[in-house]
């Protein structure tokens, strides 16, 4: 037990002497596991943010495909609109059709 206890004195004795070095050393690896924590969390956001990007990439071109799909209906019901309304057109049945026959 002597010699446990002479060490830890001899230990204790030499981290009181250099104090000043041992709190460096505390402060090198606080600042180191700083920056792995810093690095982490920044990988982290980088690939959230690659993903964001990608889905914005992605709802945009749904976007652009919605616009011209409403553009084309938009366009069909205007001329529907425009056949009933101005040229007084009506949709064919079967009975008022007529099939023509080239000669």
């Amino acid at each position: 037990m002597r010699l446990n206890t002479g060490l830890l004195q001899v230990i204790a004795k030499d981290l009181l002497k250099h104090k000043l070095t041992v709190l460096l050393a505390i402060c090198v690896v606080g600042s180191a596991f700083s920056v792995i924590i810093a690095t982490h969390e920044t990988r982290l956001l980088t690939a959230k943010r690659e993903s964001l990007r990608a889905e914005k990439d992605r709802l945009d071109i749904e976007w652009r495909n919605l616009l011209l799909e409403e553009n084309a209906l938009v366009e069909h019901s205007r001329i529907r609109n425009i056949a009933t309304e101005k040229l007084h057109m009506k949709r064919a049945t079967g009975r008022n059709e007529e099939v023509v026959e080239l000669p």
